[in-house]
């Protein structure tokens, strides 16, 4: 059953699980214990922990393979895949490849128990309360209505879309992946194209949640979003590819019909083989980067695949510990201001000659302070949501955006397993693509995504003029 609370026992069980992390945390403040062991626990814990979300959300009565538990393994993924690898002892060089002091080590890895069972206790909380149907003035929806507004912003996405595509193709087809960061982001107009092209993505979506029985539009959706999966494979944007693949698959099983378990599992497991190799190769230049030969040549090269894969996604957790050794000592904390200064990247760039989001950029902070010749030569390291509640609150206050995060995302899981309107289930998946990246982004990076696409795909279809139903087979025109 969906639409039942969440058993006590798994909320008593997360407040244990917290209890115990803070302790742990104090004690490793006092010297009372040693910072290595904590390493070595923090890293089996986190393993147990990820299964435990995982069986706990089950247990509501959910599916694992819905908005929350994508969520929680982005979240997990990035900040803790080295965790994952050091407990079967696979970390070559160590965690972070040794750059971290082991007290700081330490503290990352309780950060990120203490963050994700934060977002799991939210998550849980969320599900207290049962989803109200209320009656609504757009419970009826027609595939039609879906399919024009996806006609729409594919219009207006179209020519950005390719003015953006070649030049970006352009830039890494002579510099590699990293000539993407060097070029000058643009202001005024000249940034409208890349804004518009982002309607590109939520236009597949609308087009494969009101494609009903149309088999051109199912085609046309799968040909549209697969040709941007691939794009951005190009590119080097493997998160981006990996996440929007990964969502249009959970729209197709909830809007057309449901997929076999086999289906994400097989998706899964090509990514493994593929996305290390293109990671290796996205800096190469000229005709060799698409060269098979090469290709082959890398894959050889990489003993383990499903290890050289989560090594580096697990890297992100250098977010957080450059943040811990960082702040307080030489940065103080921000009070919140880093997601205020987020708040402003809803706006466009139309006059200033850098975007105020992106002067307070939590990742432009750290790369210059944390290694300056990587931002000389245009790099970044990323940065995590779990830094990033770190730099605004510390480590006990970070539980407050934490919390609120999980309560959303759980909110927007259940609320889209409830529905089986396609335009709210399209409106989800919209909203879940920008979530899944925030697991090794800021706030900046997610919030014009969420806000922007989202919101401007549900007004348009909340006011285009639709059919409504007042006879059996009769229709009347309504605005």
């Amino acid at each position: 059953m969906l639409n039942k609370p969440s058993p006590p026992f798994l909320m008593y069980t997360q407040v244990g699980v917290i209890a115990g992390i803070l302790t742990a945390w104090i004690l490793l403040n006092q010297e009372a214990v040693d910072a290595g062991r904590i390493v070595q626990l923090s890293c089996i814990f986190l393993l147990i922990h990820f299964v435990w979300v995982l069986y706990s959300w089950k247990k509501t009565g959910s599916e694992l393979f819905s908005p929350y538990p994508l969520f929680a393994a982005s979240v997990f993924v990035f900040n803790a895949g080295q965790a994952f690898l050091e407990v079967f002892g696979l970390n070559r060089g160590g965690l972070l490849g040794g750059q971290i002091p082991e007290s700081i080590l330490a503290q990352t890895l309780l950060l990120v128990l203490y963050a994700t069972s934060i977002i799991h206790f939210g998550a849980l909380f969320a599900l207290r309360s049962k989803v109200r149907r209320k009656p609504d003035a757009m419970s009826y929806v027609s595939s039609v209505t879906l399919r024009q507004v996806a006609f729409i912003l594919f219009i207006v996405a179209l020519i950005p879309s390719l003015i953006v595509a070649r030049r970006s193709i352009s830039l890494v087809t002579i510099g590699g992946y990293g000539a993407l960061y060097q070029a000058e982001s643009g202001t005024g107009f000249s940034a409208a194209p890349a804004v518009l092209s982002g309607f590109l993505m939520p236009s597949g979506f609308l087009l494969l949640a009101g494609s009903g029985r149309n088999r051109w539009s199912r085609l046309f959706a799968c040909t549209l979003i697969g040709s941007y999966v691939l794009l951005q494979l190009f590119i080097g944007f493997r998160g981006t590819a990996v996440v929007v693949l990964m969502v249009f698959l959970w729209l197709w099983h909830r809007t057309i019909r449901r997929l076999p378990k086999l289906v994400p599992i097989l998706g899964l497991a090509i990514a493994v083989l593929i996305l290390p190799v293109l990671g290796l190769t996205r800096s190469i230049s000229g005709p060799e980067r698409i060269s098979l030969s090469v290709l082959k040549e890398t894959f050889a090269g990489i003993d383990n695949p499903t290890v050289a894969l989560l090594s580096e996604m697990g890297g992100s957790m250098l977010a957080p510990a450059y943040t811990i050794l960082l702040v307080p000592s030489q940065h103080a904390y921000e009070l919140g201001m880093s997601y205020v200064y987020a708040a402003f990247s809803l706006f466009p760039n139309l006059f200033w000659a850098v975007h105020p989001s992106v002067a307070h950029s939590p990742s432009q902070w750290l790369v210059n302070s944390a290694a300056s010749a990587t931002a000389r030569a245009g790099g970044g390291l990323g940065y995590s949501v779990i830094a990033e509640a770190y730099l605004n609150f510390g480590f006990i206050g970070a539980g407050a955006p934490m919390l609120l995060l999980g309560w959303g995302v759980g909110r927007l899981s259940r609320w889209a397993e409830m529905s089986h309107t396609h335009w709210k289930l399209c409106l989800a998946a919209i909203a879940l693509v920008p979530l899944l990246i925030y697991g090794r982004a800021e706030a900046g990076n997610v919030l014009r995504g969420i806000v922007w696409y989202t919101a401007t795909s549900y007004f348009m279809i909340r006011f285009w003029p639709k059919r409504s139903i007042v006879g059996d087979n009769t229709y009347r025109r309504r605005t």
